[in-house]
């Protein structure tokens, strides 16, 4: 488990590799451009996308889930 606690999510994106991050921006970006007033937030040390209700998240594997 990783000793890590991120303080916002562009913390957890700036701790991917640029390898990881190329992955994972795209879908970041494809939430966005389709989801009308989204929020993205941190919670459980990744990225959380909701409106009212959570819709998806995403949880790159070089972020550990927690115990």
């Amino acid at each position: 488990m990783q000793n890590i606690k991120f303080s916002s999510v562009e913390g957890c994106f700036e701790y991917l590799s640029v390898e990881e991050y190329k992955f994972v921006k795209p879908f970041r970006m494809l939430i966005f451009d389709c989801i009308f007033e989204i929020r993205e937030c941190l919670s459980f040390n990744a990225s959380f996308h909701k409106q009212k209700n959570d819709i998806c998240f995403l949880w790159p594997s070089s972020v550990l889930w927690e115990k």
